[in-house]
């Protein structure tokens, strides 16, 4: 890691709540960082963790100078696309508060999606962005805002991991253990795979780091839905079981992400498999692993 803890002995993460705030706020106690846990949600309290609970994040202040990073917004694709221009100036409007905040070097979990999906070859942070969705459009303006301030942008492929919700892999999970055929809407898209553990230490890695810019955080593999099902029915010993699409893509797309300037900054590459995500997920799940 090319981290320094000594810099900082308290990091606060908003969006604290959520799927991937959770993790990070484990990472941090893992490196007996303090954590200052901001969410508009109410959070169990722990040792080490100081909680500011918000209404709304206008107006938010922090101690001065210390380390933030940024996940709160709307993280539901659908509901931000179907609110448009407003959940830009939303989302925009929250990053400004964030910016104003008094914090240190912000760092923004942003998104793969502001790539697109139409492109085979690994992405990389200096492409040129084309006009997407209000979800992309909403990311694209908050990283703005956060590189003008002298913050850092990660940008984030398909996080999974225990406690998430309304994901392929959710979806593929949900059908083991099981008989006949598993169900997918479209097997042949692909997408990048991050274990939310891996996501959550490459956020605190970048928080701790002094390099600024844009980076990814993914894998640097694409894998197709069928072969996320094909891993998890392997793990589960239900490896005979056919895989049927649903909705077949005539033009399957495709996500990947590039990451050797994340690693050359911050010393950070992803350490777990899919294939091992998945058997700790079925795990978890009191699924049966295949021997």
């Amino acid at each position: 890691m090319n981290t320094d803890t000594s810099v900082t002995s308290i990091v606060a993460v908003t969006g604290a709540s959520g799927f991937l705030g959770s993790a990070i706020i484990d990472e941090l106690k893992a490196r007996e960082l303090a954590v200052l846990a901001i969410s508009r949600e109410e959070i169990m309290p722990q040792e080490g963790m100081q909680i500011l609970n918000v209404p709304h994040y206008q107006d938010l202040a922090v101690p001065a100078g210390i380390p933030l990073i940024h996940m709160a917004g709307e993280a539901r694709i659908a509901v931000a696309n179907q609110s448009g221009d407003a959940h830009v100036e939303m989302e925009t409007a929250l990053a400004q508060s964030i910016c104003n905040s008094g914090a240190g070097r912000i760092v923004y979990g942003s998104s793969a999606r502001v790539y697109g999906d139409n492109s085979e070859a690994p992405h990389s942070p200096d492409e040129v962005l084309v006009k997407s969705s209000p979800y992309a459009e909403a990311k694209k303006a908050v990283e703005n805002l956060v590189i003008q301030s002298g913050g850092v942008v990660a940008r984030i492929s398909n996080v999974y991991g225990e406690g998430m919700n309304g994901t392929l892999i959710m979806d593929v999970l949900a059908q083991i253990p099981g008989q006949g055929p598993l169900y997918l809407r479209d097997a042949q898209s692909r997408r990048d795979f991050l274990w939310v553990k891996d996501t959550a230490r490459g956020l605190v890695d970048i928080a701790l780091g002094k390099t600024t810019g844009i980076f990814n955080l993914g894998t640097g593999v694409t894998h197709s839905a069928e072969d996320v099902a094909q891993l998890a029915l392997k793990a589960a010993g239900e490896a005979n079981r056919p895989i049927h699409s649903t909705q077949p893509d005539t033009a399957p797309t495709s996500n990947t992400l590039e990451i050797s300037d994340t690693t050359r900054a911050f010393g950070w590459r992803p350490e777990t498999t899919l294939e091992a995500g998945l058997r700790c997920l079925l795990n978890q799940d009191g699924h049966k692993e295949n021997e």
